[in-house]
């Protein structure tokens, strides 16, 4: 049996592989070289879903359509434009008014709009 074994080696000890043995290799490799793309390809879009959320909660908290001018927003003008055409605010509020309404296009529109209907 040790005769067989050694005419089977050659002089290195190595011997021949088995029949399909490269194919299994070659299909264990491919396998692998798989599951590594899929998972490289997961772990990108994560990243960028993760980027695109950020991004998106970063821009949604950026509110342009209500831009702070003079210490007061869009929002609270028109709130507060009744009172304003009214002449019940504070001095201090009445000042902030006017600034706010002196660089506000859209403000002013509204403001005088409020106050032909007054």
């Amino acid at each position: 049996m040790v005769g067989e074994h050694s005419e089977l080696c050659d002089a290195d000890g190595f011997e021949p592989c088995p029949s399909g043995e490269f194919a299994r290799l070659a299909q264990r490799l491919r396998a692998r070289r798989n599951r590594r793309t899929l998972l490289c390809s997961l772990g990108a879009a994560a990243a960028c879903t993760g980027a695109g959320a950020l991004l998106w909660h970063w821009l949604s908290a950026v509110n342009t359509s209500d831009p702070a001018i003079a210490g007061i927003r869009c929002s609270q003008v028109r709130a507060r434009a009744a009172a304003y055409v009214r002449g019940e605010l504070a001095a201090e509020e009445q000042r902030q008014f006017a600034l706010h309404l002196a660089e506000c296009e859209r403000c002013r529109r509204f403001v005088r709009a409020m106050g032909e209907r007054t």
